[in-house]
């Protein structure tokens, strides 16, 4: 929305698919708009899951009548985009499990908690400040000032525990400048994303954890965590449409958009991310689960 504003000068989107006339100008409008935020991500696999995410948006509003028809409709076609023959393959729950019990240093459980735990990146996890974490209350979460294709924030579901143990640590030096992995090298400045990727390899060689016969990397442990959140939206749209069905509502989508609050939804994506979590890491840092009940 922001996007079609600032380049449009308006965000007045019904207004201008409403009308099937219109159709033409405003599948160009759209278009116009894709291609900068197409430009903005790094990859084909990215910006397919970028539609994915937003399609059924306007296949709601199309459905229910808002909309005369979807704006995304044959795009990734048009635009040619191609997803990766790579399977990508994650990191199973067992596989965290033995990478957890060969983490012997805050450091390494840290690492291990903020790559599969967390669904971090690399450059984020080199990057970790302290000043970003905000672990207090019932919603744990870091803060991010600029994220690569992601929120601003990202919840701890798992690990609060895991932050303080390591801030404990580095806190005892009179040098320590607030980063979690610090440059052996210059306290001044953090480690470098090669660094924590090759730091990761290296406890995975330990635990004798692969995937595919390949030692574990970083971006296996990413996918565990997406995985993991695919599987756990999976579950609430069951629920929802359990709900529907008790309270005759339209369908499980009607009940998540039109009568949970943000709030509330994001409770619940909280602690279904949370229980999903669960086995890999266990129950006693869990945050979602130790300050909530699954209802």
């Amino acid at each position: 929305m922001e996007t079609y504003r600032n380049h449009h000068g308006t965000d007045a989107l019904l207004a201008h698919a409403d009308d099937i006339d219109k159709k033409a100008a405003e599948r160009r409008r759209a278009r116009e708009v894709l291609d900068d935020i197409a430009d903005t991500l790094g990859s084909d696999q990215s910006r397919l899951t970028f539609v994915a995410d937003v399609r059924p948006v306007y296949s709601w509003l199309t459905d229910e009548g808002y909309l005369a028809f979807n704006l995304l409709d044959g795009v990734e076609s048009e635009y040619g985009w191609e997803r990766p023959d790579a399977d990508n393959q994650s990191l199973q729950t067992a596989d965290v499990q033995h990478l957890l019990a060969a983490a012997d240093t805050p450091a390494e459980t840290l690492l291990v908690t903020s790559l599969p735990g967390w669904g971090l990146r690399p450059s984020e996890v080199a990057q970790l400040h302290v000043s970003q974490f905000v672990l207090e209350g019932d919603d744990p979460h870091i803060v991010f000032e600029e994220r690569k294709n992601g929120p601003g924030t990202v919840a701890i579901h798992y690990g609060v525990h895991t932050v303080t143990d390591r801030i404990d640590q580095l806190a005892e030096a009179d040098d320590w400048q607030g980063y979690l992995f610090p440059s052996p090298a210059n306290s001044n400045k953090h480690v470098h994303s090669d660094t924590i990727t090759n730091r990761s390899k290296r406890l995975a060689d330990r635990a004798d954890v692969s995937v595919d016969g390949q030692l574990a990397t970083p971006r296996t442990a990413r996918r565990f965590w997406y995985s993991t959140y695919s599987s756990a939206m999976v579950d609430i749209r069951a629920e929802m449409d359990e709900i529907a069905d008790e309270q005759g509502a339209q369908s499980g989508t009607v009940v998540w958009e039109q009568y949970l609050s943000k709030t509330d939804r994001r409770r619940r994506r909280r602690q279904a991310m949370a229980a999903k979590l669960t086995d890999a890491f266990g129950i006693e840092n869990s945050s979602a689960l130790s300050k909530t009940t699954i209802d």
